[in-house]
C-alpha cells in the first residue's frame, strides 16, 4: 500500500475527519465480489474497500516521522440491528450512541466493528505498531451507515484516548462541546495516473483532494464533523451528500443530546 505526503504538516482538512473516510467509501459500488478494490489517498488515507475486507489508515508527519492510524474491518457489516450497550462494550470495550434515526429522516442501515492500530513508518514504508508504557497502541472502533432515500452517511466512534491529532476547526460549541467541519472536493484517478502540470497546480492550491485507485476518473464532494464526547470521539462522514454543514452539525446534536 502507499503512504501519501500531506502538504504543510496536515493543515486541513483536519485529520479527525480523514482518518475514517475509508468507511464513507461504501457509497462508491464494488462492482467485483470476493475481490479486493484499492483506493490510494494522496493526503493521508489508504484505503482498500472489499467484498471481504476493508482495510483504511491515516497519517500524520511529526518531526521527520510520520504516524500513521490503520484500519481493518469486513465489508459484510457486523451488526444489522442496533447492539446493545453490553454488546459493545465486549466487542469494541466502549458504548457509542447509536440512535435509530435521526429527525431528518436517515435510519439505521448497519453497523461494522473495526479493528485498528497507531503504527511508525519507518523508512517511509515499513510500519511497526507503537508501544506506549509497554502496551501496543491498538483499539476497536465502530462505524455506523444511516440512509435517508438514496444518500447515506457514516457515523464513526472509537476511544478518544488515541487520537493521534487533538487540533480540529470548531464550527461551533454546543453545550460545552467542540463540532468542528470540514468539507473538501476528492479527485479519484486510476492508480497509474500521471498529474498533470494544472493537476499539481489544483492541488498545491487546495482545489482537490487527489486519491489513486478507481477504473475512471471521479470527482466527489466530502463534508464532515467531528467532536469528542465521555471520552469517545466522533465522525459523521457525508459524500456528494444533499445535507449541508449546519444539516450536519445538527446531527451531532442530537447524538450529544441523546440519553
Amino acid at each position: 500500500m502507499k503512504n501519501y505526503d500531506w502538504k504543510n504538516s496536515f493543515p486541513e482538512p483536519p485529520q479527525e475527519f480523514h482518518e475514517k473516510l475509508c468507511h464513507t467509501l461504501d457509497n462508491l459500488e464494488v462492482k467485483e465480489k470476493g475481490k479486493m478494490k484499492k483506493f490510494t489517498f494522496k493526503k493521508g488515507l489508504i484505503i482498500a474497500a472489499a467484498a471481504v475486507l476493508v482495510i483504511g489508515s491515516a497519517a500524520i508527519a511529526t518531526q521527520g516521522t510520520t504516524r500513521v492510524v490503520t484500519g481493518s474491518s469486513w465489508a459484510v457489516p457486523t451488526y444489522k440491528e442496533i447492539p446493545s450497550a453490553e454488546k459493545l462494550k465486549k466487542d469494541i470495550g466502549i458504548t457509542p450512541k447509536v440512535l435509530s434515526e435521526f429527525s431528518n429522516g436517515y435510519t439505521f442501515d448497519s453497523a461494522t466493528k473495526v479493528d485498528n492500530a497507531i503504527e511508525d513508518l519507518v523508512d517511509g514504508s515499513k510500519r511497526v505498531v507503537v508501544v506506549e508504557n509497554g502496551k501496543e497502541q491498538k483499539f476497536k472502533s465502530l462505524s455506523i451507515n444511516y440512509k435517508n432515500g438514496d444518500d447515506k452517511i457514516t457515523l464513526d466512534a472509537e476511544p478518544a484516548d488515541f487520537d493521534i491529532e487533538k487540533k480540529a476547526s470548531e464550527a461551533e460549541n454546543y453545550n460545552g462541546i467542540s463540532i468542528g467541519y470540514t468539507a473538501f472536493t476528492n479527485k479519484f484517478v486510476p492508480g497509474n495516473y500521471q498529474q498533470t502540470e494544472q493537476d499539481i497546480k489544483d492541488e498545491a492550491e487546495g482545489k482537490y483532494v487527489f486519491s489513486y485507485g478507481t477504473d475512471d476518473i471521479e470527482i466527489h464532494e466530502v463534508q464532515g464533523v467531528t467532536w469528542i464526547q465521555d471520552g469517545i470521539k466522533y465522525h459523521i462522514n457525508a459524500m456528494d451528500s444533499p445535507l449541508n454543514e449546519q444539516e450536519l452539525i445538527d446531527i451531532a446534536k442530537e447524538i450529544i443530546d441523546f440519553q
